[in-house]
């Protein structure tokens, strides 16, 4: 061919334009795929990944070592799939919402209660021993009401009996 033509002729793609443009379309969207369709939890014993109930990007990337158990709230379905797994232990306050699940509480139900100031045991013998604690105080101070009712109610009948 002489230098006229030489304009004229197709221009072929080579191989290594398409092979990393094809390359690059597979990644991305396997990145997507990923990110549509699995949780990527950041746990203290390093990362897990979990398959989402639902499409959709919320909650594809949690930090889990850097949250508190009032926020859990935000992310019912992460704490759910997490439960049912068996690596409830993981989420702050974890033993506590494993028991709760295992009871069959509901998990957004459940997540509901928590607020900003509760301070969650680390399981349901600690809370149940802080409640026997308190019921043991509320008992010493209905028996000293009970006390106090009875001099207040000899007293009455010594000033009515007085008379």
């Amino acid at each position: 061919m002489t230098k006229a033509f030489r304009g004229l002729t197709p221009r072929t793609p080579r191989l290594g334009w398409i092979l990393g443009n094809t390359l690059y379309l597979l990644v991305t969207i396997t990145l997507v795929y990923g990110f549509l369709h699995l949780h990527f939890v950041k746990t203290p014993e390093g990362w897990k990944v979990y398959g989402k109930k639902t499409w959709g990007f919320q909650d594809s990337c949690l930090n889990l070592t850097e949250i508190s158990v009032s926020q859990l709230r935000d992310h019912p379905e992460v704490v759910e799939t997490m439960l049912r797994s068996g690596d409830g232990r993981l989420l702050p306050g974890g033993p506590v919402l494993q028991e709760l699940y295992k009871l069959g509480v509901d998990v957004p139900h459940m997540l509901s209660k928590f607020d900003g100031d509760l301070k969650v045991a680390e399981s349901l013998k600690e809370l149940q021993s802080a409640g026997s604690r308190k019921l043991d105080e509320l008992k010493n101070i209905a028996g000293d009401a009970g006390k106090d009712a009875q001099k207040t109610a000899d007293r009455l009948k010594n000033l009515v009996g007085g008379k």
